[in-house]
């Protein structure tokens, strides 16, 4: 039963993620997020390493900015199924 609560926690955070990215795209992913989206293949290494280094950082370069929202436009383009999945355990 504790397995199953540790899926909800994750997935709830991923979620609030998807939610705060469809807002506002050029917010930043949370940890859980970019390691969900990467387990599934959805990120380059650079792309990984670049949401990674600026996950925390508020304030980013005009460059660093145009990276973050064209990562984040291109995992929105998920399929609905895709990122709204719970629970899974792959």
């Amino acid at each position: 039963m504790k397995e199953w609560v540790l899926s909800e926690v994750y997935s709830d955070r991923i979620f609030a993620a998807i939610k705060r990215i469809s807002k506002d795209n050029a917010k930043s992913w949370n940890i859980e997020a970019i390691e969900y989206m990467n387990e599934r293949g959805w990120l380059t290494e650079w792309e990984y390493g670049f949401c990674i280094n600026t996950m925390k950082k508020r304030v980013l370069s005009e460059r660093q900015l145009k990276s973050r929202v064209d990562i984040n436009q291109k995992l929105l383009r998920k399929p609905k199924n895709q990122l709204s999945h719970r629970g899974t355990s792959d």
